[in-house]
Formats: C-alpha cells, sequence, structure tokens
C-alpha cells in the first residue's frame, strides 16, 4: 500500500511538472508575440523563482518589455530591481523613474517605494513632504507599512505637524494588520499615554503580539512588566518564559536575566547548571555582567570546577569594557595568596 501510495504521488508530482512545463512554454510564445501580461509574468516567474529557475537578467528583460508598454506591475518590479540591485546595477534615479510612472497609476507598492525614495532621499533630495504623500496615498489603500510609515511621520513631525494621536491612529490600522514595529509602537504609546489614554493592559497586549512574532525588544519589555509588576501582576513563571523565549534565539541581555533567575531562585527552581549554562552563552556573546558572574563562579568553584586562570581571564574581558564590578574582582583576584610571590626574608647583617 506503502509503495502504491509513492508511486501514485510521484506520478501527480510528474503531471503537474510537465503541466507547469506546457503552460510556461505557452506563456513564452504569448510573450514573445507581445502579449504585456504574459510578459509581466515571465518576469515575476523568473524574479521570484515561481516556475522557473530564479534568473534576475530574464527578468529585467520581460519586466523592461512590459514597462516600455506602460504595465504597473512591470514598471514596479523593474524599480525595485534598480532598487535593490538585482539583475541591473543599482541606480536609484532609475528606480525612481520606474516607481513614479506605476505609482501614478495607483500601483500601491509603487506608491509605498516611491515615498521611501523620498524619505531617505535616494536617487533624490530627501524631502518629508513628499514621502508623506506618497505614503498617504499606500496607507490609504491599506498597506500596512505605509500605515506604520505615516505613524512614525507623526510622532517625529517630519513632513506633518508633529501628533501623537494620529500617530497612534496610524499605528492601530498597521498593528491590526499584523506590522510588528506597529505593534511594538502603539504598546509603548498605551503604556507611555501618548496619543491615547494611559493603559497598561493595553500596552501588555500590543507587546504580547509582537512578542509572539519575535520582536526581542517587545519580549524584553514584557518580561519586566511582568517581573516588576508594572501595569500587570507580577508573573515569575511568565517572566521565565519570556526570557527563555529571547534567551534561546540568542539574546545575551535574555540569557543573564535567565542565569539570574536560576542563581536567585526567584522564579525558578534554583540550578547552577542551567545558570551556568547562561551565562556562558551570555559571556561569549561578550556580556560584560555574564563574563563577571561567571568569572566569580569560577574563583569560587560554584557550579563549575575551581579555576582561577579562567576566572581571571573572564573578569579581565569584563574589566577591558569596563565594568566595574570586574576591575574590582580582578583586584582581589590577584591579592589572593596562591598569587602573591613567596618571599624569603633576607638574613640581618
Amino acid at each position: 500500500m506503502l509503495r502504491f501510495t509513492r508511486i501514485f504521488l510521484w506520478s501527480v508530482a510528474i503531471c503537474l511538472a510537465l503541466a507547469l512545463l506546457l503552460m510556461t512554454q505557452s506563456f513564452k510564445r504569448k510573450a514573445k508575440n507581445g502579449e504585456v501580461e504574459y510578459q509581466c509574468y515571465l518576469g515575476r516567474s523568473y524574479f521570484e523563482g515561481k516556475g522557473a529557475i530564479r534568473n534576475y537578467k530574464k527578468a529585467e528583460k520581460w519586466f523592461r518589455l512590459a514597462a516600455e508598454k506602460g504595465h504597473d506591475h512591470a514598471e514596479f518590479y523593474l524599480g525595485l530591481m534598480y532598487y535593490e540591485g538585482k539583475g541591473v546595477t543599482k541606480n536609484y534615479t532609475e528606480a525612481e523613474k520606474w516607481f513614479r510612472l506605476a505609482a501614478e497609476k495607483g500601483f500601491t507598492h509603487a506608491q509605498y517605494y516611491l515615498g521611501l525614495i523620498y524619505y531617505e532621499g535616494k536617487g533624490v533630495a530627501k524631502n518629508y513632504t513628499e514621502a508623506e504623500k506618497w505614503f498617504r496615498l499606500a496607507a490609504e489603500n491599506g498597506l500596512p507599512e505605509a500605515q506604520f510609515n505615516i505613524g512614525n511621520m507623526y510622532r517625529e513631525g517630519r513632513g506633518v505637524a508633529q501628533n501623537n494621536i494620529e500617530a497612534a491612529k496610524w499605528y492601530r490600522m498597521a498593528a491590526e494588520k499584523g506590522n510588528v514595529y506597529a505593534q511594538l509602537n502603539l504598546g509603548s504609546m498605551y503604556k507611555e499615554g501618548m496619543g491615547v489614554a494611559q493603559n497598561d493592559a493595553e500596552a501588555e497586549k500590543w507587546y504580547r503580539m509582537a512578542a509572539k512574532q519575535g520582536h526581542t525588544d517587545a519580549q524584553a519589555i514584557l518580561e519586566e512588566m511582568h517581573s516588576t509588576g508594572i501595569g500587570v501582576a507580577q508573573n515569575d513563571a511568565e517572566t521565565e518564559r519570556l526570557l527563555r523565549t529571547a534567551a534561546e534565539k540568542g539574546d545575551p541581555d535574555a540569557q543573564f536575566r535567565l542565569a539570574l533567575m536560576y542563581e536567585k531562585t526567584r522564579g525558578a527552581e534554583k540550578n547552577d547548571t542551567k545558570a551556568v549554562k547562561w551565562y556562558r552563552m551570555a559571556a561569549e556573546q561578550g556580556h560584560t555582567g555574564a563574563q563577571f558572574a561567571l568569572g566569580m563562579r569560577y574563583e569560587m568553584g560554584m557550579g563549575v570546577a575551581k579555576n582561577e586562570a579562567e576566572a581571571e581571564r573572564l573578569l579581565r574581558m569584563a574589566a577591558e569594557k569596563g565594568d566595574p564590578h570586574a576591575i574590582i574582582g580582578l583586584k582581589i583576584l590577584k591579592l589572593r595568596p596562591s598569587r602573591l610571590k613567596k618571599t624569603t626574608p633576607s638574613k640581618a647583617q
């Protein structure tokens, strides 16, 4: 039965591949005959590597043919290729030209990128007013990245009068569509009471949404809220969970704070082995607090075999970065009896 299933699946895969090949060949014939929709379709196939092996040179060829006939999608993609330097030499002036052609036809992503060109001053003079114009058009068409940028412009007063109420409004639109940066910023506005009534529960809600998408800043803020009980009920178990999530993704601050939890038994069972593990991971990434803590453990033999040489190495690393605790620890270490040279008193003459 299993063998039959495998043969069946292979047959289906072969049939689909053949169908895709025939369809692609048909589209190529139509594209060569000048049908603009098929020229753009082939361009996307080569650009995205879907239905064809990715080939930016071929993508540029077909996009250009369609763009020169006024196809808005092709104009946008040709602009994107110049913007990113894919298949062509990076050229922001050319990118602006093609983005504008598509943007003026109402193509949302082209409007967004044209706004980005003016916001960053790439290929054109930096112009926040012009950037806001194009971001707004894209934002009103529902693009969350543009809505987030409009929120930023209101928050910072760039291209528009500074207005936290408008900033929060646009952040919310983007946040509700899943934009992680808008979720983080909206959480901050609720936390600080900027443009909205101060509301720690709402802040926690939006920070949590951003944290679930892996945003480490949101995870850190959420962890601090639960650790201190500011704005939410103190919850050490949740603090540990949040720290572990960020620590496992390589955040050195989270690794250090998680080690502290295992060392100080707050919210987690005291566990020297786990404390050493997370201190080590943070120390290896240059976290001076972790280097100091791990160095002292080697000095005292806590959770690791006593090793003065390793203790000195770790303390020195932290001290060289200016950590005051490590500087003092290194001085104390050098005063240990085992480090002092034994001297023989000279005989009286």
